[in-house]
């Protein structure tokens, strides 16, 4: 009973910010996650919208990256030849600014 009243406040709160407001901050992080990538030198997939997946020209470079992402406790997912990325609404600047710091260390 109580996931129902649970699934029933989730989409009250969803219907209250509104489905394209949502999408909007979504994709605002992930532009703000492309700019960056293309900076490190990073090859883009995907050029709009809120899922961003890329790649490195150096295997080592990604590989490393997947470490530090990993030990920083960053949701990516493998795809094709890079990671993917998904921000969304409840993601936070930090959380943008810690995936980039990441990809300027190495």
């Amino acid at each position: 009973m109580i996931e129902i009243i649970a699934m029933g406040a989730t989409l009250d709160l969803l219907n209250t910010i509104g489905v394209d407001a949502i999408y909007a901050e979504a994709t605002r992080l992930a532009d703000r996650l492309r700019n960056g990538i293309s900076a490190a030198g990073g090859e883009l997939y995907c050029s709009t919208g809120p899922i961003v997946n890329f790649k490195f020209s150096e295997d080592a470079r990604l590989k490393e990256l997947e470490v530090r992402l990993k030990s920083a406790n960053v949701a990516f997912a493998k795809r094709g030849p890079g990671i993917r990325l998904s921000p969304h609404a409840y993601t936070r600047d930090e959380d943008i600014e810690l995936v980039l710091n990441s990809m300027k260390a190495i």
